[in-house]
């Protein structure tokens, strides 16, 4: 093996392991560290910022991408070495003060965005959040330069390799074409619709329960454990891996949706191949292949009837209720237009995915500022969703992405919904008696499917690849629509 290579190689173990710790730091502070906590833990990952850019923005590892001879290699890793060199571009392009002093701020705008949420108050969040836009796009820009992409691409990137602005603009153009009217159509179609809510209860009651029934889906207690947070969310690496959620005591459906959905990248960090989970190449296939895994399991399983028809006598017994699988079926397939995106039925995610996507990218491409946002939010709400104004906190405050910086990580979540409607549509040829499986908990062959076709092929190929030799098609937004045209209007 090329001994440039073999130097590189060791190089990212090291790399990898300090993003670990980073995660596993991270996650303890959104969940288990006391307020008083931030001050150490800043300077703790302040640390860790620090040594993981002496790593990976040394000169040692420029010249080592640069005199590495790839024709000696084999083809693994000769996709190994491209996305080494891509991580190289994206942290060594941009100049060492400026790394330290973006990390630093996006430190403070993440801690301050729970506390502005809870206030209501965007002016103090955007007292860090001004300063965090304005380094990011000094750094876009000279990102651009490097990688010969768009200011916003160079972020797309970070998330989705290969994702272009004119891919998006196609995709989301025809979602917000279309997505409307066919809202209109569901909601007249169910004129009296409503989710249905349960008073007290008690959290505990309800992690019981869904721990139970992660648990059938695959999720085990040796490699995985389960928090509650203010975001729900999935961190961490093969043999452990946290998720959390939370709970409402008037509506279950939530916790429950929220740790399923968190389920499915939890499945896909687990399953990820152990021998290179120090490299590049063992690494998740981008986040909109991510975000597939999640939505396959939420959408595409536990919105369905066989699921309902699975989980409602579990339900009814824990939770002491009287709930037909059908009135249980309404209740999770409910479509209404909301302000809160990771509450919103499918049919009308994708247009809080829009809202977030023209925001940001205007953003970057300086076409607005950090202090019109609320404006501009409350414009797109009317404009989208046809609802009025809402408060800061369920509006531009609602999510924490923006916080630390992570813009261009939203459009992920439509492609993911996109690809998981595909997948389904595939395994469903595969697996025919999917719904007796589902009906009777039996989730094996579904899970073996997945971990086969997506999990374990990890980053060897580019995501859009790994879906056209599973679907036999590239990102398909119509059989998305066809999908949600199918579920909703032809019943």
């Amino acid at each position: 093996m090329q001994k440039n290579y073999q130097k590189l190689s060791k190089i990212f173990t090291e790399y990898y392991t300090l993003e670990k710790i980073n995660s596993a730091l991270s996650w303890d502070s959104q969940v288990k560290m006391p307020k008083q906590g931030f001050k150490v833990r800043e300077k703790q990952l302040t640390l860790i910022h620090h040594l993981t850019d002496q790593i990976i923005c040394s000169p040692e590892i420029e010249e080592l991408v640069t005199n590495c001879n790839t024709t000696s290699l084999s083809k693994n890793q000769q996709r190994n070495f491209e996305l080494m060199k891509n991580i190289v571009i994206h942290h060594n392009s941009v100049p060492e003060k400026l790394r330290k002093e973006f990390n630093a701020i996006s430190l403070k705008t993440e801690f301050i965005w729970g506390e502005a949420k809870a206030k209501n108050d965007f002016a103090l969040f955007n007292k860090y959040f001004e300063t965090l836009i304005t380094l990011l796009r000094e750094i876009c820009t000279i990102k651009s330069e490097k990688l010969g992409l768009s200011k916003y691409e160079t972020l797309l990137d970070q998330y989705d390799p290969g994702t272009r602005e004119e891919d998006l603009n196609k995709v989301f153009g025809k979602l917000e074409n279309k997505l409307p009217d066919l809202i209109e159509k569901i909601i007249a179609k169910n004129p009296n619709s409503q989710k249905l809510q349960h008073k007290n209860i008690r959290p505990s009651t309800q992690k019981k329960l869904f721990t139970r029934i992660i648990k059938k889906i695959g999720i085990r207690d040796s490699w995985c454990r389960i928090d509650e947070s203010l975001h729900p969310f999935c961190t961490g690496y093969t043999g452990d891996v946290r998720i959390t959620t939370r709970y409402n005591k008037e509506d279950f459906s939530g916790a429950l949706m929220g740790l399923i959905h968190e389920s499915g990248h939890a499945l896909y960090d687990s399953h990820l191949p152990k021998q290179t989970l120090f490299q590049p190449i063992g690494q998740p296939g981008g986040m909109a292949i991510h975000e597939s895994q999640s939505l396959f399991w939420e959408m595409q399983i536990a919105r369905s009837m066989p699921f309902c028809e699975f989980i409602s006598p579990l339900i009814n017994k824990a939770f002491k209720l009287d709930l037909s699988t059908q009135e249980l079926y309404n209740n999770l397939n409910h479509v209404e237009k909301t302000y809160i995106r990771v509450d919103s039925d499918e049919a009308t995610y994708p247009l809080h995915i829009i809202l977030r996507y023209d925001i940001e990218r205007d953003l970057i491409n300086s076409k607005i500022e950090t202090k019109d946002i609320p404006e501009i939010w409350n414009e797109k709400t009317k404009q989208l969703l046809h609802l009025p104004a809402p408060e800061v906190s369920k509006g531009a405050l609602q999510d924490i992405h923006w916080s630390d910086g992570s813009l261009g990580y939203f459009p992920t979540y439509t492609l993911g919904a996109i690809y998981a409607s595909q997948i389904a549509n595939e395994m469903k040829k595969q697996i025919p008696n999917w719904d007796e499986q589902t009906r009777n908990g039996n989730f094996k062959e579904i899970l073996n499917f997945l971990k086969t076709n997506i999990h374990q092929k990890a980053s060897s190929k580019p995501a859009g690849e790994i879906i056209k030799e599973v679907c036999a098609n590239n990102l398909d937004v119509d059989c998305y629509l066809n999908y949600l045209e199918t579920k909703y209007l032809s019943l």
